[in-house]
């Protein structure tokens, strides 16, 4: 069995991802709820990835102000998936192969704004950390994380890159928000009765801060 271990580093920048490669050799953790592969037909296996984080990402009023942008908003389509940070490792045989870590893009249409002004008039595009391998054997994720899913709405937890796209990375980054209909739009009546937006609000409203550079997102209407 092939083995990768991939560790990721959220520190000041709350953003820059690390790869560091251990010396044996490998791999992803395979889930353990999940054991089917795409070799017999089935979906990818899930694989994780482990971070350490100057955060505490159960806390969400530490997850709350290390984000750039707290907002809730609507999944309309996964526009596809980007390989970064290429590593060259070995496997247990020996033999040389180069890993990747995916980054799925996401248009979502954006409900309502938490923290930060976001652009809600047209839809806007984010960046999660994870997806599917570029040999489609496993879906990369991180630990007590969720890839997004078309048609459902979730408040996410962004930080803005320097070039102004938005990115969603780490446990807990993206938190679905239920309703009686996944396909439509949330209205702030909806909002108001939802326990888990109601914990997010006022975990922004007693947010702690991070000391460290900050950008702004290109969908900020502030600007």
């Amino acid at each position: 069995m092939k083995r990768i271990n991939k560790k990721s580093v959220i520190g000041l920048t709350g953003v820059i991802i690390i790869i560091a490669v251990i010396i044996a050799g490998v791999a992803y953790k395979r889930s353990l709820d999940n054991n089917t592969n795409t070799s017999t037909g089935g979906a990818p296996t899930v694989a994780y990835m482990h971070g350490s984080f100057s955060i505490d990402t159960d806390n969400l009023e530490e997850l709350a102000g290390d984000a750039d942008y707290v907002f809730v908003a609507k999944v309309i389509e996964t526009k596809g998936t980007q390989y970064k940070y290429p590593v060259t490792v070995e496997d247990e045989s020996g033999n040389s192969e180069t890993v990747t870590t995916p980054y799925t893009d996401y248009t979502v249409s954006v409900e309502d704004n938490i923290k930060g002004e976001l652009v809600e008039s047209e839809a806007i595009t984010i960046q999660k950390a994870g997806g599917v391998t570029e040999d489609g054997k496993y879906t990369v994720i991180y630990e007590d994380d969720t890839l997004p899913e078309e048609g459902k709405n979730y408040i996410f937890f962004a930080y803005a890159q320097d070039d102004g796209s938005l990115l969603v990375s780490g446990p807990s980054s993206n938190v679905s928000i239920q309703t009686k209909d996944e396909t439509a739009s949330i209205k702030q009546s909806t909002l108001e009765k939802n326990a888990k937006y109601n914990e997010v609000v006022d975990a922004v409203a007693n947010q702690i801060e991070t000391d460290r550079d900050r950008s702004i997102s290109k969908y900020d209407t502030s600007q």
